[in-house]
């Protein structure tokens, strides 16, 4: 459908009569009115949206907004209308969301939104009156997660998990240094998690684990935002008998990826029934594999379960963070 035009009545009337059939009409005259669709007119009590000018003549549709089709004489008065039916299309067309494919080459007027909805698209874009701009898109369209109740703590102690208003979860950690988690079922595999957090904290650690419920053994998969030893804060994959008794670390970036944790990092979980897949990324687009392990090398019965972790760093500071995307494959 065309962008809704609009035009301040420049006054027309009827060049010929016509039936409550007919889906063209002649006017007496074009002038100061749209060269194409798509706008509302009215004759005698009848609605109609002009999609098309050629000259005098325009293509219309009868019978609009719940009006009747009639039959109108030659003469009668054509009005330019704003209706209901105009601004809800102009709402439309104010924020439109489609396929970038979709994005609207004409009929633009300055102020234009488009936003792209393709799973690859970092950007949308705003009409300046002669061109689309693009924007970074900080804030990306996310999946909202499951509300608190639909999650199970683990080691909980008094780490509090609670619903953000709007939309959203907000996990504060236990006071003292111990992981705390919540977690939930596992999909059928083939499946792939991904989750979007944001966080505060003094050297904060938060992340996503799989968890075998039949042994207690946990993989987990986190940042940690303080240094030990001779490394770096950066993104680990480890082994867990329990949440209070680490076992040894698979994967260790020991990089200082302090600048990944911007407006929003992602951590994403794979188990294809085969291997579980490790990735981070700062956008729920691109992602880059941190460790590959196969599913039983650890959980005797592969995941039974999926969740989140954190911790802070300092007794008696816990830590906050926001899971704010959370989108199941």
């Amino acid at each position: 459908m065309a962008n809704e035009q609009y035009v301040n009545d420049p006054g027309t009337t009827l060049n010929g009569s016509i039936n409550n059939s007919v889906t063209s009409l002649t006017a007496s005259s074009s002038i100061g009115y749209p060269s194409g669709g798509n706008f509302r007119i009215l004759i005698d009590s009848e609605i109609m949206i002009v999609t098309a000018v050629s000259g005098t003549t325009w293509t219309v549709t009868r019978g609009a907004e719940g009006t009747t089709a009639a039959s109108h004489t030659s003469g009668a008065t054509i009005n330019s209308i704003l209706t209901a039916g105009a601004l809800d299309a102009i709402r439309s067309n104010l924020s439109g969301m489609a396929a970038y494919s979709s994005l609207p080459g004409s009929g633009l007027k300055a102020g234009d939104r488009f936003v792209p909805t393709d799973s690859d698209s970092n950007y949308e874009y705003l009409y300046d009156g002669s061109a689309w701009q693009p924007f970074l898109r900080i804030n990306q369209h996310v999946n909202q997660p499951p509300t608190a109740s639909n999650w199970t703590g683990l080691n909980q102690g008094s780490a509090v998990l609670t619903d953000l208003t709007g939309g959203g979860l907000q996990f504060k950690t236990r006071t003292d240094t111990t992981i705390a988690g919540f977690y939930r079922s596992a999909p059928s595999t083939p499946y792939t998690i991904t989750i979007g957090f944001t966080g505060l904290g003094v050297g904060p650690t938060f992340g996503m684990f799989f968890y075998d419920s039949g042994s207690g053994k946990l993989v987990l998969f986190h940042w940690s935002g303080s240094a030990t030893g001779s490394a770096l804060p950066g993104y680990t994959v480890s082994k867990w008998s329990s949440l209070t008794s680490f076992a040894s670390a698979y994967n260790n970036s020991n990089t200082d990826v302090t600048a990944m944790v911007g407006n929003m990092m992602y951590l994403q979980v794979a188990d294809d029934g085969t291997n579980l897949l490790f990735k981070y990324g700062c956008d729920p687009n691109t992602f880059m594999q941190q460790d590959s392990r196969a599913r039983h090398d650890y959980l005797p019965a592969g995941p039974t379960h999926y969740g989140f972790h954190g911790s802070g760093s300092v007794s008696g500071q816990p830590a906050v963070f926001n899971v704010l995307h959370h989108k199941q494959t």
